[in-house]
């Protein structure tokens, strides 16, 4: 939908991946009365846990998560609730029936948000401003155009259809829309 939006006279979109993203929520903002705790590899003990002499001074210490890391069963849902927070505390929306789908109506812009990935369409003299109140509250890698980057695995080309594209594309419409199998019809 957004890449729709975007190529609408006078509308632009970009997209960008948020930097280290599930380790920018705090858990304790959403772990509720679950506390994470993790024993740490020996290998990796700041050197204030050995005595002068290198011998350790815990036998298996752990310490309590802070932050969201990947690999824990309930870190995407974490980070979703993150970002989600701090999109509706810029004034966005959550556009009905449509779970990661945002919308900021003094802007006439919309966002989409999978897991780090993060697109957004407005009018090209509001790009600027969404980018900068995104960045705000969430770090993300600079932007790019959408006809410049991949999303999802999917990269946009700008075409320009021939003569001969545009005669198939109309034979190929009338075949399929002449044929009253393929039409649709009206329940009842």
């Amino acid at each position: 939908m957004l890449d729709a939006i975007a190529r609408l006279p006078g509308y632009s979109g970009q997209n960008a991946d948020a930097q280290k993203a599930y380790t920018q929520a705090i858990l304790a903002d959403f772990e509720g009365d679950s506390e994470t705790w993790l024993e740490i590899p020996r290998d990796q003990w700041p050197k204030d846990w050995f005595a002068a002499d290198g011998t350790p001074l815990y036998k298996r210490p752990v310490v309590r998560l802070l932050r969201n890391l990947y690999g824990h069963p309930l870190a995407g849902l974490w980070w979703e609730k993150h970002f989600h927070k701090h999109l509706l505390s810029l004034g966005f929306q959550l556009m009905q029936g449509w779970e990661c789908l945002y919308v900021l109506p003094k802007y006439k812009a919309f966002v989409s948000v999978y897991v780090e990935d993060v697109k957004w369409a407005s009018p090209k003299q509001h790009a600027a401003k969404i980018w900068s109140l995104i960045q705000s509250v969430i770090k993300l890698a600079p932007p790019e155009a959408l006809h410049n980057s991949t999303y999802l695995g999917c990269q946009q080309v700008e075409y320009a259809p021939t003569a001969e594209d545009l005669d198939f594309q109309n034979d190929l419409y009338l075949q399929l829309f002449s044929d009253p199998s393929q039409q649709f019809k009206r329940a009842g």
